[in-house]
């Protein structure tokens, strides 16, 4: 997808921003920022112009122009280097209507061009950062952090189910699941994106986690249950027949509930949060008819071998012992409003951390340091500071307003 607005459009600052395109037609596009910076002395101005030329031969689609230095008198270039000349900014322009995941592969295509320039001298680091760089690389981050996620993810729940449940099979049967569901949810979305649902990065990386949690969590439902009446029933398929009786409804109507709380989000005016609503709702639907047909079909395939070593023996059933949980489980029956009323103290207590919220508005900050456009922002302040300038984009408007009235040279693809 292109650009997600996250607010809806009766929202003050969507009406601003929609009669500013309207009375000021702006088909510039999006800037970015080249960031040329020596940790050791002045930047080489010939390899800067090395750089820029080579990138500007590579006719990379999508970039529209980039500031011609070498045609620049003296005294104006002065203004694209920092004090002690040690970082130096070069702004250019990216085609209008492009989307965030095409800044990352331009940004990449002109990194890999002009990184590999800079490597032949000494000292010299090339970057590209202002708000194409940064979109550019949020979008990787987030492709980075899904993959962290979804690894971290499957190795957590495969240490636990392994830890607490002693069998290999049981660790891995429901993460086959897991994963079975996961390939079915995500063709489901791409088709649903191919007929205009708006899929975002952010949605579908958590959408991934509910999804592992969600799947995961009705596996031991079944299974347990499976476990118990392996005891009573010869056959495997009576025994999970028997078992789904007294699943089957339990699973089913959990999953509902949280399929009518994912769809609530649609109601909200938030946009990131209502795209949640069919994402989610579809995800927790598609788990919620896995939940009752391709869970308890796994573990009737395996049937007593997926509990392994204890295996469970047809009219060797042994008394359930509960542990802690027994004593627990029958406070809360024999005493639901005191049980209730201290859960629910401990939600205000926890709730109040919300007076300690701290909102931050600068993208950047969240980013690791060692992130390429992160890292060139901190640089390219140090020019944006003497220039008495907050903000790259202060900048970049002078250099619009330059180029409207043909002030600088622009090498154009």
């Amino acid at each position: 997808m292109a650009n997600f607005q996250s607010l809806p459009d009766d929202a003050e600052s969507i009406i601003a921003d929609n009669k500013l395109k309207e009375y000021f037609l702006n088909d510039q596009g999006t800037p970015g920022i080249l960031v040329f910076h020596n940790s050791e002395g002045e930047v080489d101005l010939e390899a800067t112009t090395e750089i820029l030329a080579s990138i500007t031969e590579a006719n990379l689609e999508g970039v529209d122009s980039i500031v011609d230095i070498s045609q620049l008198p003296p005294p104006a270039l002065e203004g694209f280097f920092s004090e002690d000349k040690s970082t130096m900014i070069i702004p250019m322009t990216l085609e209008a209507g492009l989307g965030s995941a095409d800044f990352a592969e331009i940004n990449d295509e002109a990194s890999d061009i002009g990184s590999d320039i800079a490597a032949g001298y000494d000292n010299m680091e090339f970057y590209i950062t202002g708000p194409a760089g940064i979109a550019g690389d949020t979008v990787k981050l987030f492709e980075e952090a899904d993959f962290v996620l979804l690894i971290a993810t499957v190795l957590i729940i495969l240490v636990l189910l392994i830890v607490i449940y002693r069998s290999p099979l049981l660790a891995f049967i429901p993460l086959l699941a897991t994963i079975i569901v996961y390939q079915v949810v995500n063709q489901t979305l791409a088709f649903m994106g191919s007929a205009g649902l708006e899929l975002t990065s952010q949605t579908t990386s958590i959408m991934s986690i509910l999804l592992f949690a969600a799947v995961i969590d009705y596996s031991l439902f079944v299974f347990s249950r499976f476990r118990e009446e392996l005891n009573h029933y010869e056959s495997k398929y009576e025994a999970m027949k028997h078992a789904m009786r007294a699943t089957g409804e339990p699973v089913f109507f959990a999953g509902g509930t949280v399929l009518a709380a994912m769809l609530i989000l649609f109601f909200a005016d938030f946009r990131d949060y209502a795209n949640f609503a069919p994402i989610f709702g579809t995800a927790v639907f598609i788990i919620m008819i896995a939940s009752i047909t391709l869970i308890p079909a796994l573990f009737t395939l395996f049937g007593r071998k997926a509990f392994w070593p204890k295996v469970p023996k047809y009219g060797q059933a042994k008394e359930v012992k509960h542990g802690i949980w027994g004593p627990v489980a029958k406070f809360v029956v024999n005493k639901p409003l005191l049980s209730g009323g201290l859960v629910a103290v401990l939600m205000i207590i926890s709730a109040l951390n919300v007076l300690n919220l701290d909102f931050e508005f600068d993208t950047v900050k969240s980013f690791p340091e060692d992130m390429p456009s992160a890292l060139a922002m901190k640089l390219s302040n140090r020019i944006l500071i003497r220039a008495k300038s907050r903000h790259p984009l202060c900048l970049l408007k002078a250099m619009n307003r330059f180029q409207k009235k043909r002030r600088l040279p622009f090498l154009n693809n």
